[in-house]
């Protein structure tokens, strides 16, 4: 799922109807998946709220791919 749904579209930009339906688990996304996936990256990565505003989300989902 991650190969094919939600990586191929990592650097979509916010407001991007794409961009929510992965956020928000929209369509034939899973619900909620974009902060599963956030949410895992601070938690292994030990990063603050202010450190994950400055990252990338192409960063974010080249840890989780990973996984």
């Amino acid at each position: 799922m991650w190969k094919h749904l939600i990586l191929p579209s990592t650097d979509l930009p916010k407001g991007h109807r794409e961009h929510e339906a992965i956020l928000y688990g929209v369509d034939h996304y899973p619900r909620m998946a974009g902060y599963y996936l956030v949410k895992q990256y601070v938690e292994t990565n030990k990063r603050s709220t202010k450190e994950l505003l400055n990252t990338s989300s192409s960063v974010i989902a080249k840890m989780t791919q990973t996984d």
